[in-house]
């Protein structure tokens, strides 16, 4: 099934612009996004280069800036606690595993101490976060 799109065009180096018509194949389950997709892909290439300056266009440069501890605070709210204590656990198995490897296979201690190394931040990331979610859930009661 064929569906007409209309689609705000910006001219390049200017604010004026004007609706385009596209005609494009639509099927069951796709959403509007998949059929700008397709339109992008056949018949308008650079469909995407412009948008993002018309979206912004009238937006003002903040100087707000969000600290780390913020940062982290959001992600730890953004996470459930399941899914951070998961990879708590599979972490410190990497971890554990990294080990193992050292002791049983001593020649492949640079995998050995990859492992342990990145899984080791990996397990001390999570567990900051578990730390923040837990604050953030005292502060909340």
């Amino acid at each position: 099934m064929k569906a007409t799109f209309k689609i705000w065009r910006t001219h390049q180096g200017t604010n004026e612009g004007t609706y385009q018509t596209f005609h494009t194949e639509v099927s069951d389950g796709m959403v509007v996004l998949d059929a700008v997709h397709r339109i992008q892909a056949d018949e308008a290439p650079d469909l995407a280069k412009y948008g993002a300056g018309y979206l912004l266009h009238g937006l003002h440069r903040s100087d707000e800036r969000l600290s780390l501890q913020d940062s982290m605070t959001s992600q730890a709210r953004a996470h459930s606690a399941t899914g951070l204590w998961l990879l708590q656990i599979g972490a410190l198995a990497f971890v554990a595993l990294g080990i193992f490897i050292l002791v049983d296979d001593p020649d492949n201690w640079l995998v050995a101490l990859g492992s342990i190394v990145f899984f080791g931040l990996c397990a001390g990331f999570a567990a900051r976060l578990l730390v923040l979610r837990r604050r953030g859930a005292i502060g909340r009661r």
